[in-house]
């Protein structure tokens, strides 16, 4: 599948430690209105895995398969950037 976004649950780990290190959480949450952004940052702290690989994806309007384990964030991967196209178009 072209644009389907997977990880491995054992891969989750290695993940986390990497994404602290570097600042592509800090950037990827460039992709949402401000506000949308800080609301991420307070409630939720750091994007998971899935969300990180998902969202430049999602933003691009290319229809976009993710698939992670349970718990993983992929609903709100899927439906914080639809909130923030809905906010930008009021």
């Amino acid at each position: 599948m072209k644009n389907a976004v997977s990880y491995r649950k054992e891969n989750v780990a290695s993940q986390r430690e990497s994404r602290n290190v570097s600042g592509s959480s800090e950037r990827v949450l460039d992709l949402f209105l401000p506000v949308v952004a800080e609301w991420f940052r307070q409630q939720v702290g750091r994007p998971s895995p899935i969300q990180e690989r998902g969202w430049p994806i999602i933003a691009s309007g290319r229809h976009t398969l993710l698939i992670a384990p349970t718990g993983s964030g992929k609903t709100l991967a899927a439906f914080l950037l639809a909130l923030d196209r809905l906010w930008r178009s009021a």
